[in-house]
Protein backbone atom coordinates (compact mmCIF):
# COMPACT_ATOMS: atom_id res chain seq x y z
CA UNK A 1 0.00 0.00 0.00
CA UNK A 2 1.29 3.78 -0.66
CA UNK A 3 0.59 4.24 2.29
CA UNK A 4 3.85 2.57 3.58
CA UNK A 5 6.15 3.87 0.81
CA UNK A 6 9.67 2.45 2.41
CA UNK A 7 7.81 -1.33 1.66
CA UNK A 8 8.04 -0.10 -2.27
CA UNK A 9 11.21 1.40 -1.66
CA UNK A 10 12.24 -2.15 -0.60
CA UNK A 11 10.39 -3.66 -3.20
CA UNK A 12 12.33 -1.19 -6.11
CA UNK A 13 15.44 -1.97 -4.17
CA UNK A 14 15.10 -6.20 -4.63
CA UNK A 15 14.10 -5.44 -8.42
CA UNK A 16 17.06 -3.43 -9.18
CA UNK A 17 18.63 -7.22 -7.46
CA UNK A 18 17.30 -9.32 -9.81
CA UNK A 19 16.29 -6.91 -13.20
CA UNK A 20 15.38 -9.68 -15.41
CA UNK A 21 11.77 -10.44 -13.29
CA UNK A 22 10.53 -7.19 -14.33
CA UNK A 23 10.19 -8.52 -17.72
CA UNK A 24 8.49 -10.81 -16.34
CA UNK A 25 5.58 -10.06 -14.10
CA UNK A 26 4.05 -6.54 -12.20
CA UNK A 27 2.24 -6.26 -8.60
CA UNK A 28 -1.24 -5.22 -7.80
CA UNK A 29 -0.97 -2.64 -5.00
CA UNK A 30 -3.78 -0.92 -3.18
CA UNK A 31 -3.06 3.18 -2.91
CA UNK A 32 -5.20 6.33 -2.15
CA UNK A 33 -4.88 9.45 -4.27
CA UNK A 34 -3.11 11.29 -1.71
CA UNK A 35 -0.32 8.62 -0.91
CA UNK A 36 -0.12 8.07 -4.45
CA UNK A 37 0.67 11.50 -5.05
CA UNK A 38 2.28 12.20 -2.17
CA UNK A 39 4.95 9.52 -3.40
CA UNK A 40 4.88 10.71 -6.40
CA UNK A 41 6.30 14.23 -5.66
CA UNK A 42 9.14 12.62 -3.53
CA UNK A 43 10.43 10.24 -5.32
CA UNK A 44 9.12 10.92 -9.27
CA UNK A 45 6.44 8.51 -11.18
CA UNK A 46 9.28 6.61 -12.28
CA UNK A 47 9.96 5.42 -9.06
CA UNK A 48 6.42 3.66 -9.36
CA UNK A 49 7.47 1.25 -12.34
CA UNK A 50 11.08 0.43 -11.35
CA UNK A 51 8.66 -0.50 -8.09
CA UNK A 52 7.32 -3.14 -10.87
CA UNK A 53 3.66 -2.15 -9.94
CA UNK A 54 1.51 -2.85 -12.56
CA UNK A 55 -1.85 -2.31 -11.04
CA UNK A 56 -3.15 0.14 -7.83
CA UNK A 57 -7.06 -0.25 -6.35
CA UNK A 58 -7.77 3.55 -5.69
CA UNK A 59 -10.17 4.21 -3.70
CA UNK A 60 -12.40 7.44 -5.83
CA UNK A 61 -15.10 7.24 -3.55
CA UNK A 62 -16.86 10.70 -4.79
CA UNK A 63 -15.61 13.95 -6.30
CA UNK A 64 -16.64 15.61 -3.01
CA UNK A 65 -14.69 12.85 -0.26
CA UNK A 66 -12.42 15.45 0.58
CA UNK A 67 -14.49 18.37 1.24
CA UNK A 68 -16.33 16.09 3.83
CA UNK A 69 -13.67 14.78 6.00
CA UNK A 70 -12.27 11.88 4.00
CA UNK A 71 -8.95 11.63 5.00
CA UNK A 72 -6.82 9.98 2.06
CA UNK A 73 -8.57 12.26 -0.35
CA UNK A 74 -7.75 15.80 0.61
CA UNK A 75 -4.90 17.22 -1.06
CA UNK A 76 -4.85 15.99 -4.95
CA UNK A 77 -7.30 15.25 -7.79
CA UNK A 78 -8.29 12.06 -8.25
CA UNK A 79 -8.35 12.70 -12.33
CA UNK A 80 -4.89 13.73 -12.42
CA UNK A 81 -3.23 10.92 -10.58
CA UNK A 82 -5.20 8.64 -12.98
CA UNK A 83 -3.80 10.53 -15.79
CA UNK A 84 -0.23 10.12 -14.37
CA UNK A 85 -0.86 6.94 -14.06
CA UNK A 86 -2.00 5.86 -17.32
CA UNK A 87 0.85 7.79 -18.80
CA UNK A 88 3.51 5.31 -17.34
CA UNK A 89 1.24 2.02 -17.90
CA UNK A 90 0.07 1.42 -14.58
CA UNK A 91 -3.26 -0.13 -14.99
CA UNK A 92 -6.04 1.46 -12.44
CA UNK A 93 -9.13 -0.36 -10.59
CA UNK A 94 -11.00 3.01 -9.64
CA UNK A 95 -13.76 2.59 -6.82
CA UNK A 96 -16.88 4.52 -6.26
CA UNK A 97 -19.78 4.59 -3.71
CA UNK A 98 -23.36 5.64 -4.80
CA UNK A 99 -25.23 6.83 -1.64
CA UNK A 100 -22.98 9.11 0.17
CA UNK A 101 -25.02 11.25 2.85
CA UNK A 102 -24.20 14.21 1.10
CA UNK A 103 -24.86 12.97 -2.36
CA UNK A 104 -28.21 14.62 -3.87
CA UNK A 105 -30.13 14.53 -6.79
CA UNK A 106 -28.66 17.49 -8.26
CA UNK A 107 -25.29 16.34 -7.53
CA UNK A 108 -24.85 12.66 -7.80
CA UNK A 109 -25.12 12.02 -11.58
CA UNK A 110 -22.15 14.41 -11.90
CA UNK A 111 -19.90 12.91 -9.16
CA UNK A 112 -20.64 9.83 -11.55
CA UNK A 113 -19.57 11.80 -14.24
CA UNK A 114 -16.47 12.74 -12.46
CA UNK A 115 -15.49 9.18 -12.24
CA UNK A 116 -15.96 8.18 -15.33
CA UNK A 117 -13.92 10.78 -16.67
CA UNK A 118 -11.21 9.48 -14.77
CA UNK A 119 -11.35 6.72 -17.23
CA UNK A 120 -10.31 3.78 -15.04
CA UNK A 121 -8.70 0.43 -16.60
CA UNK A 122 -11.11 -1.08 -14.47
CA UNK A 123 -14.27 -0.24 -11.90
CA UNK A 124 -15.83 -1.07 -8.86
CA UNK A 125 -19.29 0.42 -8.23
CA UNK A 126 -21.04 -0.20 -4.77
CA UNK A 127 -23.36 1.07 -2.37
CA UNK A 128 -22.84 3.30 0.38
CA UNK A 129 -23.44 1.20 3.17
CA UNK A 130 -22.73 1.04 7.33
CA UNK A 131 -21.09 -2.24 8.25
CA UNK A 132 -21.47 -3.47 11.74
CA UNK A 133 -18.25 -2.97 13.71
CA UNK A 134 -17.48 0.39 12.04
CA UNK A 135 -17.58 3.78 13.54
CA UNK A 136 -19.87 4.70 11.15
CA UNK A 137 -22.88 2.06 11.89
CA UNK A 138 -22.20 2.81 15.84
CA UNK A 139 -23.10 6.29 15.28
CA UNK A 140 -25.83 5.39 12.98
CA UNK A 141 -26.77 2.93 15.83
CA UNK A 142 -27.07 5.60 18.66
CA UNK A 143 -29.29 7.85 16.33
CA UNK A 144 -31.75 4.70 15.11
CA UNK A 145 -30.72 5.41 12.09
CA UNK A 146 -29.03 2.14 11.04
CA UNK A 147 -31.44 0.01 8.72
CA UNK A 148 -32.01 -3.39 9.95
CA UNK A 149 -29.93 -5.64 8.46
CA UNK A 150 -28.92 -9.75 8.50
CA UNK A 151 -25.22 -9.96 8.70
CA UNK A 152 -25.28 -12.19 6.14
CA UNK A 153 -26.82 -9.73 3.50
CA UNK A 154 -23.61 -7.09 4.26
CA UNK A 155 -22.11 -7.09 0.65
CA UNK A 156 -21.46 -4.20 -2.14
CA UNK A 157 -24.88 -4.02 -3.14
CA UNK A 158 -26.77 -4.98 -0.07
CA UNK A 159 -29.85 -3.33 1.33
CA UNK A 160 -28.96 -1.58 4.42
CA UNK A 161 -28.97 2.05 2.26
CA UNK A 162 -30.61 4.49 4.62
CA UNK A 163 -30.52 7.82 2.05
CA UNK A 164 -33.05 10.38 2.22
CA UNK A 165 -33.27 11.04 -0.96
CA UNK A 166 -32.62 7.38 -3.20
CA UNK A 167 -33.92 4.20 -2.26
CA UNK A 168 -31.66 1.22 -2.14
CA UNK A 169 -32.78 -0.06 -6.02
CA UNK A 170 -32.36 3.84 -7.08
CA UNK A 171 -28.49 3.46 -6.25
CA UNK A 172 -28.48 -0.38 -6.92
CA UNK A 173 -29.67 0.88 -10.34
CA UNK A 174 -26.69 4.26 -10.48
CA UNK A 175 -23.73 1.18 -10.20
CA UNK A 176 -25.51 -0.32 -12.93
CA UNK A 177 -25.82 2.53 -15.10
CA UNK A 178 -22.09 3.29 -14.30
CA UNK A 179 -20.81 0.18 -15.42
CA UNK A 180 -22.34 0.88 -18.75
CA UNK A 181 -21.80 4.62 -19.11
CA UNK A 182 -17.68 3.10 -18.46
CA UNK A 183 -17.86 1.23 -21.17
CA UNK A 184 -19.79 3.06 -24.14
CA UNK A 185 -17.35 6.06 -23.37
CA UNK A 186 -13.88 4.04 -22.93
CA UNK A 187 -15.03 0.73 -24.64
CA UNK A 188 -14.46 -2.65 -22.84
CA UNK A 189 -11.91 -3.03 -19.85
CA UNK A 190 -10.16 -4.74 -21.87
CA UNK A 191 -9.39 -1.81 -24.39
CA UNK A 192 -8.28 0.31 -21.84
CA UNK A 193 -5.97 -2.10 -20.56
CA UNK A 194 -4.23 -2.14 -24.20
CA UNK A 195 -4.25 1.45 -24.24
CA UNK A 196 -2.12 1.48 -21.35
CA UNK A 197 0.49 -0.93 -21.80
CA UNK A 198 1.14 1.23 -25.12
CA UNK A 199 1.54 4.00 -22.51
CA UNK A 200 3.62 2.14 -20.79
CA UNK A 201 6.00 0.68 -23.86
CA UNK A 202 6.20 4.43 -25.47
CA UNK A 203 6.89 5.97 -21.52
CA UNK A 204 9.62 2.96 -20.74
CA UNK A 205 11.19 3.34 -24.01
CA UNK A 206 11.69 6.93 -23.50
CA UNK A 207 12.71 6.46 -19.46
CA UNK A 208 16.15 7.23 -18.15
CA UNK A 209 16.69 4.09 -16.08
CA UNK A 210 18.23 1.02 -18.40
CA UNK A 211 15.45 -1.06 -16.02
CA UNK A 212 12.60 0.52 -17.81
CA UNK A 213 13.83 0.77 -20.94
CA UNK A 214 15.44 -2.71 -21.65
CA UNK A 215 12.99 -5.01 -18.85
CA UNK A 216 9.36 -3.03 -18.45
CA UNK A 217 9.20 -2.13 -22.02
CA UNK A 218 9.15 -5.85 -22.86
CA UNK A 219 6.38 -6.86 -20.47
CA UNK A 220 3.59 -3.91 -21.49
CA UNK A 221 5.00 -5.55 -25.20
CA UNK A 222 3.97 -9.35 -24.22
CA UNK A 223 1.02 -7.83 -23.03
CA UNK A 224 0.12 -5.87 -25.71
CA UNK A 225 0.63 -8.66 -28.20
CA UNK A 226 -2.15 -10.95 -26.47
CA UNK A 227 -4.43 -8.26 -26.30
CA UNK A 228 -4.53 -7.38 -29.58
CA UNK A 229 -5.86 -10.37 -30.69
CA UNK A 230 -9.19 -9.44 -29.21
CA UNK A 231 -9.43 -6.23 -31.23
CA UNK A 232 -11.42 -7.46 -33.97
CA UNK A 233 -14.19 -8.80 -31.39
CA UNK A 234 -13.82 -5.76 -29.47
CA UNK A 235 -14.59 -3.82 -32.75
CA UNK A 236 -17.42 -5.97 -34.15
CA UNK A 237 -19.26 -6.04 -30.66
CA UNK A 238 -18.13 -2.52 -29.83
CA UNK A 239 -21.61 -0.65 -28.18
CA UNK A 240 -21.77 2.24 -30.45
CA UNK A 241 -19.42 3.98 -33.41
CA UNK A 242 -16.93 6.20 -30.59
CA UNK A 243 -15.75 3.03 -29.26
CA UNK A 244 -15.89 1.46 -32.55
CA UNK A 245 -13.81 4.61 -33.58
CA UNK A 246 -11.50 4.18 -30.67
CA UNK A 247 -10.87 0.36 -31.38
CA UNK A 248 -9.50 1.50 -34.79
CA UNK A 249 -7.16 3.97 -33.36
CA UNK A 250 -5.40 1.96 -30.99
CA UNK A 251 -5.35 -0.94 -33.54
CA UNK A 252 -3.34 1.62 -35.58
CA UNK A 253 -1.12 2.83 -32.00
CA UNK A 254 -0.09 -0.73 -31.47
CA UNK A 255 1.33 -0.95 -35.00
CA UNK A 256 2.69 2.36 -34.99
CA UNK A 257 4.56 0.80 -31.91
CA UNK A 258 4.88 -2.36 -32.22
CA UNK A 259 4.88 -2.99 -35.69
CA UNK A 260 2.75 -5.32 -37.60
CA UNK A 261 1.25 -8.42 -35.60
CA UNK A 262 2.70 -11.54 -36.83
CA UNK A 263 0.92 -14.11 -38.39
CA UNK A 264 0.08 -16.21 -35.36
CA UNK A 265 -1.03 -13.07 -34.11
CA UNK A 266 -3.78 -12.63 -36.98
CA UNK A 267 -4.60 -16.15 -36.76
CA UNK A 268 -5.39 -16.06 -33.09
CA UNK A 269 -7.70 -12.63 -33.52
CA UNK A 270 -9.99 -14.73 -36.10
CA UNK A 271 -9.97 -17.50 -33.82
CA UNK A 272 -11.52 -14.98 -30.69
CA UNK A 273 -13.46 -13.26 -33.65
CA UNK A 274 -15.46 -16.51 -34.61
CA UNK A 275 -15.68 -17.59 -30.72
CA UNK A 276 -17.33 -14.11 -30.04
CA UNK A 277 -19.70 -14.72 -32.87
CA UNK A 278 -20.76 -18.10 -31.49
CA UNK A 279 -21.10 -16.74 -28.06
CA UNK A 280 -23.72 -14.29 -28.77
CA UNK A 281 -25.16 -16.71 -30.71
CA UNK A 282 -24.89 -18.71 -27.83
CA UNK A 283 -26.51 -16.78 -25.39
CA UNK A 284 -29.31 -15.75 -27.61
CA UNK A 285 -30.86 -18.93 -26.95
CA UNK A 286 -32.33 -18.62 -23.36
CA UNK A 287 -31.60 -22.51 -22.36
CA UNK A 288 -27.89 -21.39 -22.95
CA UNK A 289 -28.21 -18.00 -21.45
CA UNK A 290 -25.33 -16.94 -18.52
CA UNK A 291 -26.56 -16.28 -15.38
CA UNK A 292 -24.85 -15.36 -12.41
CA UNK A 293 -23.79 -17.64 -9.56
CA UNK A 294 -24.95 -17.32 -6.22
CA UNK A 295 -23.00 -17.98 -3.66
CA UNK A 296 -23.45 -19.20 0.00
CA UNK A 297 -22.68 -16.64 2.82
CA UNK A 298 -19.20 -17.37 4.48
CA UNK A 299 -17.29 -15.58 7.09
CA UNK A 300 -13.75 -15.50 7.96
CA UNK A 301 -12.77 -15.27 11.84
CA UNK A 302 -9.31 -14.37 11.71
CA UNK A 303 -7.30 -16.22 14.63
CA UNK A 304 -4.05 -16.68 14.07
CA UNK A 305 -3.26 -18.07 17.40
CA UNK A 306 -5.29 -21.19 16.92
CA UNK A 307 -3.99 -22.28 14.01
CA UNK A 308 -1.04 -24.75 13.20
CA UNK A 309 1.90 -23.69 10.84
CA UNK A 310 0.59 -25.23 7.78
CA UNK A 311 -3.15 -23.82 8.32
CA UNK A 312 -4.78 -21.05 7.09
CA UNK A 313 -4.72 -18.14 10.18
CA UNK A 314 -8.76 -18.39 9.76
CA UNK A 315 -12.13 -20.10 10.43
CA UNK A 316 -14.66 -19.95 8.02
CA UNK A 317 -18.09 -20.08 9.14
CA UNK A 318 -20.62 -20.73 6.27
CA UNK A 319 -24.75 -20.68 6.59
Amino acid sequence: HFRFPDYLLQLRACISDDPACLEKVDFAVFGSVDHIARFARKHGWEAIVEAGIGVIFIGVESREAGERGYLKRRSSDAKEVFDQLHRIGVRTIGAWIAGFPFQTRQTLQEDLDYFISCKPTYQQLSIFSAFPGTPLHASLAERAAAPPCRFSDYHFWNPTSSHSEFSNRELLELTDQGYALGYETWGPCILRNLEVHLNGIEFCRKASSPLLRNRAALLHKRNADRIYTQLKAMATFAPNPKVRERVAAVEKRYRDLAGCPTLAMQFIAQISLALAILYKFKISIPAFRWTAKIEGFRRYHYNPGKSSEDAAPYEVERR
